[in-house]
């Protein structure tokens, strides 16, 4: 299975948003003034409802020229790079079934 994201940016925030047409909740937002990253809310919103092995993707799609955003994508694609990783190997691998 696979689940995809988009990362978009507008002038006072960084938004994930799952782009399942079926989803129902909120997007994933970091405020660029506080730059509070809420790992709760993060693992919720992106993991809480994989339930077999499973690929992220994450489509930037923010403005080529905006640094901080490009460096934001890359420190919020790494993370769910790693967990998803993570998951699948140790939740999920022939051994654990």
């Amino acid at each position: 299975m696979k689940k995809t994201f988009e990362f978009t940016s507008n002038e006072g925030q960084y938004i994930l948003r799952n782009t399942n047409p079926n989803e129902k909740r909120e997007a994933f937002i970091i405020d660029k003034k506080e730059m509070q990253f809420d790992t709760n809310q993060f693992y919720q919103y992106v993991f809480s409802d994989v339930k077999t092995k499973m690929e992220v993707e994450i489509l930037d799609k923010t403005d080529e020229n905006d640094s901080a955003a490009k460096r934001f994508f890359g420190v919020i694609s790494e993370i769910t790079s790693g967990v998803i990783n993570r998951m699948n190997e140790k939740c999920f691998s022939a051994s654990k079934l």
